[in-house]
């Protein structure tokens, strides 16, 4: 009688990829995710960056050369190369569960050397809103703190009852846009959320056998970001309701092969407070 332990077949540590058209589609999407909040990586970065894609750079030398550049000053550019460096690295090596834990791991190993060690990994105990631009200026209704916890573990439950289809069916994509809308409602961070659910997102479907097409994380990235805003927002007064359709879009691009147009200029919504009827 054998154990039906496999010793022909260990375990291997998992390491860096030799495929250059594999690496810079990774970094592509790791640069063009720094426009969710305005930033842009420098022409150093860049550089860097092609130094791993070739294989003469490890991440982690593309990261000290990148701390030994900014040694504490700079600390916007430092944020916008450090992080997509750290995206890169967790998009190509990073394993993945379904679970809070792993948001929560995401979230300090992307921003561990950007943000304060207060808020890293941690999620937020106090409540926030944030104007938006298409909007009018109007906020999304975050969740409430004290609710982060329960609502994760709900939502994470929930999805793992769930089952996509190959190729992904147009009911699979809204599916996922509820889930990731969900989640980053939730808001789970005081900062980096859309970055934190982009990668979670990113090695979850990675690890349920999916293909990604990362172009247009890498050119839309705003786009995906006011497509969350959109699927969130929700304004009877002015007939707005919460509204999927952009991020199903975008999610049709990244999993299903398609090619919509992701026009930012179409998410934006008309609500003049100054001008509203009392």
């Amino acid at each position: 009688m054998t154990s039906g332990y496999d010793e022909d077949n260990p375990y291997y540590k998992v390491t860096e990829s030799g495929d250059p058209a594999y690496k810079r589609n990774i970094w592509n999407a790791a640069i063009g995710l720094q426009a969710v909040d305005g930033l842009e990586v420098s022409s150093y970065l860049k550089t860097l960056a092609e130094d791993n894609i070739s294989g003469r750079k490890t991440y982690d030398q593309v990261k000290d050369e990148l701390h030994k550049e900014y040694g504490g000053s700079d600390i916007v550019q430092h944020e916008a190369d450090i992080v997509a460096a750290n995206i890169a690295e967790i998009l190509e090596l990073g394993g993945f569960t379904l679970s809070p834990i792993a948001l929560l791991s995401i979230h300090e190993r992307l921003f561990s050397d950007v943000f304060d060690k207060e808020i890293v990994g941690k999620f937020r105990k106090y409540n926030i809103t944030k104007k938006e631009k298409i909007l009018f200026d109007d906020s999304v209704i975050y969740g409430d703190w004290n609710d982060i916890k329960p609502s994760l573990k709900f939502y994470l439950e929930d999805e793992s009852e769930y089952h996509y289809s190959f190729p992904m069916s147009d009911d699979d994509i809204r599916h996922l846009s509820e889930f990731t809308r969900n989640i980053w409602q939730t808001h789970p961070f005081a900062e980096g959320n859309t970055r934190t659910t982009a990668v979670f997102i990113e090695l979850y479907m990675r690890s349920l056998g999916f293909d990604i097409n990362n172009d247009p994380f890498a050119a839309n990235s705003l786009y995906f970001r006011n497509a969350l805003v959109r699927a969130c927002y929700s304004n009877p007064g002015y007939d707005v309701h919460p509204d999927y359709k952009y991020l199903d879009r975008f999610y049709s691009n990244v999993f299903s092969g398609k090619d919509n147009v992701l026009d930012n200029s179409a998410l934006y919504i008309n609500i003049d407070h100054e001008n509203a009827e009392c």
